[in-house]
Protein backbone atom coordinates (compact mmCIF):
# COMPACT_ATOMS: atom_id res chain seq x y z
CA UNK A 1 0.00 0.00 0.00
CA UNK A 2 3.26 1.83 0.31
CA UNK A 3 4.54 3.62 -3.10
CA UNK A 4 8.19 3.70 -3.62
CA UNK A 5 8.13 7.53 -2.61
CA UNK A 6 6.46 6.57 0.57
CA UNK A 7 9.62 3.85 1.41
CA UNK A 8 11.99 6.48 0.28
CA UNK A 9 10.43 9.24 2.99
CA UNK A 10 10.49 6.47 5.40
CA UNK A 11 13.93 5.35 4.99
CA UNK A 12 14.71 8.93 5.28
CA UNK A 13 13.20 9.50 8.34
CA UNK A 14 14.95 6.64 10.32
CA UNK A 15 18.46 7.68 8.99
CA UNK A 16 18.02 11.71 8.96
CA UNK A 17 17.90 13.83 11.90
CA UNK A 18 15.75 13.16 15.49
CA UNK A 19 12.18 14.30 15.98
CA UNK A 20 11.80 17.60 17.46
CA UNK A 21 12.27 17.34 21.35
CA UNK A 22 9.31 19.77 22.18
CA UNK A 23 6.78 18.93 19.38
CA UNK A 24 3.68 20.99 21.02
CA UNK A 25 6.00 24.34 20.85
CA UNK A 26 6.48 23.49 17.24
CA UNK A 27 2.84 22.35 16.14
CA UNK A 28 2.37 24.28 13.38
CA UNK A 29 5.66 23.49 11.79
CA UNK A 30 5.85 19.56 12.21
CA UNK A 31 1.88 18.24 12.16
CA UNK A 32 1.13 16.35 9.47
CA UNK A 33 -2.37 14.55 10.36
CA UNK A 34 -5.64 16.76 10.61
CA UNK A 35 -8.61 15.89 11.91
CA UNK A 36 -10.75 14.10 9.06
CA UNK A 37 -7.33 11.77 8.78
CA UNK A 38 -8.19 10.97 12.82
CA UNK A 39 -12.13 10.57 12.29
CA UNK A 40 -10.84 8.43 9.04
CA UNK A 41 -9.02 5.65 11.31
CA UNK A 42 -11.74 5.97 14.36
CA UNK A 43 -14.67 4.85 12.28
CA UNK A 44 -12.76 1.94 10.21
CA UNK A 45 -11.50 0.72 13.56
CA UNK A 46 -15.49 1.23 14.94
CA UNK A 47 -16.92 0.15 11.97
CA UNK A 48 -14.64 -2.84 11.00
CA UNK A 49 -14.26 -2.46 7.40
CA UNK A 50 -13.99 0.89 4.91
CA UNK A 51 -17.40 0.41 3.15
CA UNK A 52 -19.09 1.25 6.66
CA UNK A 53 -16.76 3.58 7.67
CA UNK A 54 -17.86 5.65 4.50
CA UNK A 55 -21.22 5.14 5.45
CA UNK A 56 -20.78 6.50 8.85
CA UNK A 57 -18.13 9.46 7.43
CA UNK A 58 -20.79 9.85 4.63
CA UNK A 59 -17.87 9.97 2.11
CA UNK A 60 -17.19 7.71 -1.05
CA UNK A 61 -15.13 4.71 -1.37
CA UNK A 62 -12.76 6.66 -3.69
CA UNK A 63 -12.48 9.08 -1.21
CA UNK A 64 -11.41 6.94 1.67
CA UNK A 65 -8.59 4.95 0.13
CA UNK A 66 -7.19 8.21 -0.73
CA UNK A 67 -7.32 9.77 2.58
CA UNK A 68 -5.60 6.71 4.06
CA UNK A 69 -2.72 6.77 1.24
CA UNK A 70 -2.56 10.45 2.26
CA UNK A 71 -2.04 9.58 5.98
CA UNK A 72 0.50 6.94 4.87
CA UNK A 73 2.41 9.29 2.55
CA UNK A 74 2.42 12.11 4.92
CA UNK A 75 3.35 9.74 8.02
CA UNK A 76 5.92 8.23 6.09
CA UNK A 77 4.72 4.54 7.30
CA UNK A 78 1.95 1.86 6.25
CA UNK A 79 -0.78 1.85 9.04
CA UNK A 80 -2.75 -0.54 7.77
CA UNK A 81 -2.02 -4.09 5.71
CA UNK A 82 -4.29 -5.54 3.27
CA UNK A 83 -5.05 -9.42 4.39
CA UNK A 84 -7.55 -11.32 2.67
CA UNK A 85 -9.18 -8.00 1.39
CA UNK A 86 -9.32 -7.04 5.21
CA UNK A 87 -7.53 -3.93 6.62
CA UNK A 88 -5.06 -5.25 9.77
CA UNK A 89 -3.49 -2.20 11.88
CA UNK A 90 0.52 -2.11 11.88
CA UNK A 91 1.96 -1.39 14.52
CA UNK A 92 2.26 2.43 13.84
CA UNK A 93 -1.67 1.85 13.06
CA UNK A 94 -2.58 0.69 16.12
CA UNK A 95 -0.75 3.56 17.97
CA UNK A 96 -3.05 5.99 15.94
CA UNK A 97 -6.11 4.18 16.61
CA UNK A 98 -5.59 4.14 20.22
CA UNK A 99 -4.78 7.43 20.51
CA UNK A 100 -7.23 9.23 18.10
CA UNK A 101 -10.40 8.82 20.10
CA UNK A 102 -8.86 10.85 23.08
CA UNK A 103 -7.25 13.67 21.14
CA UNK A 104 -10.90 13.76 19.20
CA UNK A 105 -12.32 13.75 22.47
CA UNK A 106 -10.33 16.59 23.87
CA UNK A 107 -11.23 18.63 21.06
CA UNK A 108 -15.01 17.95 21.29
CA UNK A 109 -14.61 19.23 25.11
CA UNK A 110 -12.05 22.10 23.84
CA UNK A 111 -15.07 23.17 21.26
CA UNK A 112 -18.10 22.67 23.94
CA UNK A 113 -16.14 24.89 26.79
CA UNK A 114 -15.34 27.20 23.85
CA UNK A 115 -19.27 27.71 23.01
CA UNK A 116 -20.00 27.98 26.75
CA UNK A 117 -17.80 30.68 27.37
CA UNK A 118 -19.26 32.48 24.14
CA UNK A 119 -23.05 32.27 24.94
CA UNK A 120 -22.01 33.79 28.11
CA UNK A 121 -23.12 30.63 30.87
CA UNK A 122 -19.74 29.91 31.76
CA UNK A 123 -16.35 31.79 33.12
CA UNK A 124 -15.18 33.47 36.10
CA UNK A 125 -16.79 36.62 37.27
CA UNK A 126 -13.98 38.87 39.49
CA UNK A 127 -15.97 41.08 42.25
CA UNK A 128 -14.21 43.84 44.29
CA UNK A 129 -14.97 46.11 46.80
CA UNK A 130 -13.67 49.66 46.95
CA UNK A 131 -11.43 49.82 50.47
CA UNK A 132 -13.90 47.17 52.47
CA UNK A 133 -13.54 43.66 52.50
CA UNK A 134 -16.55 43.02 54.02
CA UNK A 135 -18.31 40.39 51.70
CA UNK A 136 -20.72 38.87 53.77
CA UNK A 137 -23.43 39.70 51.52
CA UNK A 138 -21.67 37.29 48.48
CA UNK A 139 -22.55 34.12 50.00
CA UNK A 140 -26.51 34.40 50.33
CA UNK A 141 -26.22 36.21 46.05
CA UNK A 142 -23.86 33.46 44.91
CA UNK A 143 -26.52 30.63 46.02
CA UNK A 144 -29.20 32.11 43.95
CA UNK A 145 -27.11 33.25 41.34
CA UNK A 146 -25.12 29.73 41.21
CA UNK A 147 -28.77 28.15 40.50
CA UNK A 148 -28.68 30.50 36.91
CA UNK A 149 -24.86 30.18 36.41
CA UNK A 150 -23.49 26.73 37.73
CA UNK A 151 -20.58 27.16 35.53
CA UNK A 152 -20.05 30.38 36.23
CA UNK A 153 -16.84 30.57 39.48
CA UNK A 154 -17.64 33.89 41.79
CA UNK A 155 -14.09 35.36 43.11
CA UNK A 156 -13.59 38.46 45.47
CA UNK A 157 -10.69 39.69 45.11
CA UNK A 158 -9.02 42.12 47.72
CA UNK A 159 -7.15 45.52 45.80
CA UNK A 160 -4.42 46.08 47.68
CA UNK A 161 -3.67 49.26 44.99
CA UNK A 162 -6.70 50.81 46.19
CA UNK A 163 -7.80 52.22 42.78
CA UNK A 164 -10.75 49.37 41.57
CA UNK A 165 -11.54 51.46 38.78
CA UNK A 166 -7.65 51.23 37.15
CA UNK A 167 -8.53 47.39 38.49
CA UNK A 168 -11.70 47.12 35.93
CA UNK A 169 -10.05 49.25 32.97
CA UNK A 170 -7.35 46.40 33.19
CA UNK A 171 -9.32 43.79 33.48
CA UNK A 172 -7.76 42.89 36.37
CA UNK A 173 -11.56 42.65 38.04
CA UNK A 174 -14.73 42.27 36.27
CA UNK A 175 -16.72 44.23 38.26
CA UNK A 176 -16.13 46.84 41.02
CA UNK A 177 -18.14 48.10 43.86
CA UNK A 178 -17.06 51.73 44.31
CA UNK A 179 -17.85 54.81 45.53
CA UNK A 180 -15.06 56.86 43.77
CA UNK A 181 -16.18 59.23 41.26
CA UNK A 182 -15.68 57.41 37.80
CA UNK A 183 -13.27 59.70 35.99
CA UNK A 184 -12.24 57.03 33.34
CA UNK A 185 -13.32 56.38 30.06
CA UNK A 186 -14.62 53.35 28.45
CA UNK A 187 -16.55 52.16 32.22
CA UNK A 188 -19.85 51.55 32.27
CA UNK A 189 -21.44 52.28 36.05
CA UNK A 190 -24.60 50.98 37.70
CA UNK A 191 -26.69 53.09 40.45
CA UNK A 192 -26.93 50.54 43.45
CA UNK A 193 -27.22 52.72 46.86
CA UNK A 194 -26.77 55.83 48.75
CA UNK A 195 -25.56 55.31 52.05
CA UNK A 196 -23.80 57.92 54.60
CA UNK A 197 -20.43 57.92 55.52
CA UNK A 198 -20.05 57.77 59.78
CA UNK A 199 -16.95 57.69 62.07
CA UNK A 200 -17.40 54.84 63.97
CA UNK A 201 -16.29 55.27 68.19
CA UNK A 202 -16.03 52.73 70.95
CA UNK A 203 -18.86 52.51 72.86
CA UNK A 204 -17.27 54.13 76.08
CA UNK A 205 -15.43 57.03 74.02
CA UNK A 206 -15.84 60.51 75.11
CA UNK A 207 -18.02 61.31 71.57
CA UNK A 208 -19.98 58.46 71.63
CA UNK A 209 -22.60 60.88 73.83
CA UNK A 210 -22.68 62.94 70.26
CA UNK A 211 -25.06 62.34 67.56
CA UNK A 212 -22.74 63.82 65.16
CA UNK A 213 -19.17 65.71 65.28
CA UNK A 214 -17.29 68.52 63.63
CA UNK A 215 -13.79 68.40 61.96
CA UNK A 216 -12.31 69.91 65.21
CA UNK A 217 -13.22 67.17 67.07
CA UNK A 218 -11.02 65.11 65.60
CA UNK A 219 -7.83 67.10 66.59
CA UNK A 220 -7.19 64.36 69.66
CA UNK A 221 -8.06 61.39 68.16
CA UNK A 222 -5.78 58.38 66.70
CA UNK A 223 -7.76 57.67 63.28
CA UNK A 224 -7.91 54.02 61.51
CA UNK A 225 -7.73 54.55 58.19
CA UNK A 226 -7.39 52.21 54.91
CA UNK A 227 -4.42 53.55 52.97
CA UNK A 228 -2.27 56.84 53.31
CA UNK A 229 -3.63 59.95 54.39
CA UNK A 230 -3.49 61.53 50.82
CA UNK A 231 -5.51 58.65 49.21
CA UNK A 232 -8.31 59.08 52.38
CA UNK A 233 -11.01 61.27 50.86
CA UNK A 234 -12.77 61.47 54.53
CA UNK A 235 -9.15 63.11 55.66
CA UNK A 236 -8.60 65.45 52.54
CA UNK A 237 -12.51 66.60 52.50
CA UNK A 238 -13.58 66.59 55.87
CA UNK A 239 -10.77 67.46 57.80
CA UNK A 240 -7.72 68.92 56.01
CA UNK A 241 -10.14 71.17 54.04
CA UNK A 242 -10.79 72.43 57.59
CA UNK A 243 -7.47 72.78 58.35
CA UNK A 244 -7.47 69.64 60.84
CA UNK A 245 -5.42 66.68 61.44
CA UNK A 246 -5.76 64.16 63.62
CA UNK A 247 -2.93 63.38 66.56
CA UNK A 248 -1.84 60.15 65.06
CA UNK A 249 -2.62 58.13 61.72
CA UNK A 250 -2.66 54.05 61.98
CA UNK A 251 -3.02 51.95 58.45
CA UNK A 252 -5.46 49.36 58.79
CA UNK A 253 -6.57 46.76 55.66
CA UNK A 254 -9.44 44.31 57.15
CA UNK A 255 -12.57 46.31 57.69
CA UNK A 256 -13.10 43.73 60.39
CA UNK A 257 -9.99 44.26 62.29
CA UNK A 258 -10.78 47.84 62.10
CA UNK A 259 -13.93 47.54 63.32
CA UNK A 260 -12.11 45.42 66.06
CA UNK A 261 -10.10 48.26 66.75
CA UNK A 262 -12.75 50.54 67.08
CA UNK A 263 -14.43 48.57 69.39
CA UNK A 264 -11.37 48.27 71.96
CA UNK A 265 -10.81 51.81 71.82
CA UNK A 266 -7.65 51.40 69.92
CA UNK A 267 -8.94 54.37 67.77
CA UNK A 268 -11.86 55.61 65.55
CA UNK A 269 -12.42 55.57 61.84
CA UNK A 270 -14.73 56.53 59.35
CA UNK A 271 -16.73 53.39 57.97
CA UNK A 272 -19.84 53.37 55.09
CA UNK A 273 -23.12 52.61 57.38
CA UNK A 274 -24.09 49.93 54.58
CA UNK A 275 -20.62 48.36 55.77
CA UNK A 276 -20.86 48.94 59.53
CA UNK A 277 -24.52 48.06 60.01
CA UNK A 278 -24.53 44.82 61.41
CA UNK A 279 -22.40 46.04 64.14
CA UNK A 280 -24.13 49.15 64.76
CA UNK A 281 -27.38 47.04 64.84
CA UNK A 282 -26.22 44.42 67.45
CA UNK A 283 -24.44 47.97 69.43
CA UNK A 284 -20.74 46.72 68.76
CA UNK A 285 -20.35 50.16 68.52
CA UNK A 286 -21.16 54.03 68.29
CA UNK A 287 -21.65 56.02 64.89
CA UNK A 288 -21.13 59.47 64.82
CA UNK A 289 -22.93 61.13 62.06
CA UNK A 290 -20.00 63.92 59.96
CA UNK A 291 -21.37 67.61 60.81
CA UNK A 292 -25.21 67.85 61.40
CA UNK A 293 -26.29 67.48 57.83
CA UNK A 294 -24.20 64.33 57.26
CA UNK A 295 -22.08 63.23 54.12
CA UNK A 296 -24.02 61.08 51.87
CA UNK A 297 -22.11 58.63 48.73
CA UNK A 298 -23.58 56.95 45.95
CA UNK A 299 -22.42 53.21 45.84
CA UNK A 300 -21.75 52.21 41.77
CA UNK A 301 -21.07 48.81 40.12
CA UNK A 302 -18.50 49.60 37.55
CA UNK A 303 -17.50 47.21 34.75
CA UNK A 304 -16.01 47.96 31.24
CA UNK A 305 -18.09 48.81 28.45
CA UNK A 306 -18.88 46.67 25.21
CA UNK A 307 -19.97 42.98 24.93
CA UNK A 308 -20.42 41.45 28.55
CA UNK A 309 -21.71 37.75 29.22
CA UNK A 310 -25.11 37.75 30.38
CA UNK A 311 -24.05 36.15 33.79
CA UNK A 312 -22.37 39.15 34.32
CA UNK A 313 -25.27 41.84 33.64
CA UNK A 314 -27.02 39.27 36.05
CA UNK A 315 -24.91 39.67 38.64
CA UNK A 316 -25.21 43.08 38.60
CA UNK A 317 -28.86 42.89 38.44
CA UNK A 318 -29.18 40.97 41.90
CA UNK A 319 -26.68 43.57 44.04
CA UNK A 320 -28.99 45.98 45.33
CA UNK A 321 -31.32 43.61 46.73
CA UNK A 322 -28.19 41.45 48.91
CA UNK A 323 -26.15 44.96 49.47
CA UNK A 324 -29.10 46.49 51.12
CA UNK A 325 -30.86 42.92 52.88
CA UNK A 326 -31.66 43.21 56.57
CA UNK A 327 -30.66 46.77 56.67
CA UNK A 328 -33.55 49.55 57.51
CA UNK A 329 -31.04 52.60 57.47
CA UNK A 330 -30.22 53.00 54.16
CA UNK A 331 -31.79 55.86 51.62
CA UNK A 332 -34.19 53.90 48.34
CA UNK A 333 -32.14 53.19 45.94
CA UNK A 334 -33.98 54.79 43.27
CA UNK A 335 -34.63 53.88 39.70
CA UNK A 336 -31.72 51.98 38.93
CA UNK A 337 -30.18 51.68 35.41
CA UNK A 338 -26.53 51.71 33.77
CA UNK A 339 -25.18 54.57 31.77
CA UNK A 340 -21.93 56.05 30.70
CA UNK A 341 -20.84 58.11 33.93
CA UNK A 342 -19.74 61.45 33.83
CA UNK A 343 -16.97 62.30 37.08
CA UNK A 344 -19.20 63.14 40.03
CA UNK A 345 -18.90 65.50 42.25
CA UNK A 346 -16.22 64.83 44.71
CA UNK A 347 -17.45 63.49 47.72
CA UNK A 348 -16.53 61.63 50.89
CA UNK A 349 -15.47 58.75 51.60
CA UNK A 350 -13.03 56.75 53.53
Amino acid sequence: MIDREVRAQAAQTSTGSAAPTNPASDALRYLSLEIRHLRLVTAIAREGSLTKAGERLHLTQSALSHQLHEIEHRLGAAIYDRVRRRLVPTPMGQRLIAAAPGILGALVELERDLREHTDGRHGTLRVTLENYTCFGWLAPLLAVFSQAYPSVEVAAVIDQSGRPLEAVAEGRVDVALVKTPVDLDGLLATHLFQDELLLLVGNEHKLAERGWIEPDAMASERLLIHSDPERSRFYRYFLASAGVRPRQFATVAPTELTIGMVAAGLGVSALSNWAARDVLRRGYVTGLRLSKQGVQRTWLAVRREGKEPEYLRHFVSLLPGYLLSDSATHRPAGRSGSRRVAPLRAGVSR
